[in-house]
């Protein structure tokens, strides 16, 4: 089973705060927990669900119910890694819907033998979207045996590793009516086949790295290239242009020069949009050609898009020494990419298209 990877939804919470229970309420089109589900299932051979009900059961994956009830998240995650068939599990709640695939490669990213990977949001460790080895189980059946039931206390006691972020919303939790109508309000195009690259800079790789995953992917699908600028350019080419107007411009692009998007052309890409739009309309004019971006992995290199679109996968580009300027695009937790003169700690190949989604194999990340 080396290298196998197990994905534990805890699914069992009270759910005191909003009445009823948040795995079924329905957000974003979804249910709560649908969205775990379809998360986890990007990236584990197995998905399983901590919960004490049989209702669970309709998602047709296996319910673990708790060995010692009623004891909180700690109870679910002891029964969760006793029934796992796999050393490695990675862990999701089914109230923080805005965690995406960017976090987990982190996470997985950061494994060096250690029995738990747990994300810094900030200053404060996420221990329910986090990595937990089978081999912890001991250390947790002795701590519920002295009636300690803290997953943080817990943390002190296993050789965990942290995974700094900059504070971001995507760990959030939706605990209250509220939290669910504001996050309902801020909802963003949901574009589970792009891959979106942001980057510290100019010059850092981004293109290089777009250039790579297209490469790769064009070798089992059909790949849309996506360049924006936040610069408007002269084109000479009139029939390129689909659409311009003061607020954007949107190019098919064609030609075979040395231009970013023409880059992502010439390294395999079906077909390539260059977008020139300032941030505040970005979200207009990738609606205007959203009917061409279904039913195709997607590559963009942008990092104001972010504001608008929810990708699959959200990467940032940096050179290894230094600070990083360009901080915003962090609110958003992307994978870390980092650049040493082209050489880039980021295999394409660990990028999969299935089911008009990104996913990722990382069997390689695995001890």
């Amino acid at each position: 089973m080396t290298g196998m990877l197990t994905g534990i939804i805890l699914a069992g919470g009270k759910s005191t705060r909003i009445g009823k229970d948040k795995a079924f309420i329905t957000f974003q089109g979804k249910m709560l927990i649908e969205h775990s589900i379809a998360l986890m299932q990007r990236i584990c051979d197995e998905v399983i669900i901590s919960a004490n009900h049989p209702r669970y059961e309709t998602f047709g994956l296996p319910v673990v119910p708790d060995n010692y009830p009623s004891i909180g998240p700690i109870g679910g995650l002891e029964a969760s890694l006793d029934y796992s068939q796999t050393e490695h599990n990675l862990v999701i709640s089914t109230d923080t819907p805005f965690v995406g695939l960017s976090v987990y490669y982190e996470i997985l990213k950061a494994l060096k033998g250690e029995l738990s990977v747990v994300p810094r949001n900030g200053k404060n460790p996420e221990p329910l979207t986090a990595y937990y080895s089978k081999k912890l189980l001991p250390v947790i059946r002795q701590q519920i045996e002295i009636q300690n039931y803290k997953i943080r206390d817990l943390l002190k006691e296993a050789r965990v590793k942290y995974v700094g972020f900059a504070q971001s919303d995507v760990f959030k939790n939706l605990n209250t009516r509220t939290d669910l109508v504001k996050g309902a309000t801020s909802s963003k195009m949901n574009l589970s086949n792009m891959i979106l690259i942001a980057g510290d800079g100019r010059a850092v790789g981004k293109t290089y790295l777009a250039c790579r995953i297209i490469n790769h992917l064009s070798s089992f699908n059909p790949v849309i290239g996506i360049k924006v600028s936040p610069h408007f350019h002269e084109y000479e080419d009139e029939q390129s242009i689909i659409c311009k107007n003061e607020r954007f411009v949107i190019i098919d692009e064609k030609a075979e020069t040395a231009k970013d998007s023409s880059l992502m052309l010439q390294s395999g890409a079906n077909r390539v949009f260059f977008i020139m739009a300032a941030d505040e309309h970005l979200l207009e004019a990738i609606s205007l050609i959203s009917d061409q971006l279904l039913e195709h992995p997607i590559v963009c290199e942008s990092g104001g898009l972010r504001e608008v679109v929810q990708p699959g996968l959200f990467l940032f580009v940096r050179n290894r020494m230094g600070q990083i300027e360009k901080t915003k695009p962090l609110r958003y937790a992307p994978a870390m990419v980092f650049n040493h003169k082209k050489h880039l700690d980021f295999d394409p190949h660990c990028i999969r298209y299935e089911g008009n989604q990104v996913t990722l194999n990382l069997a390689s990340k695995l001890g």
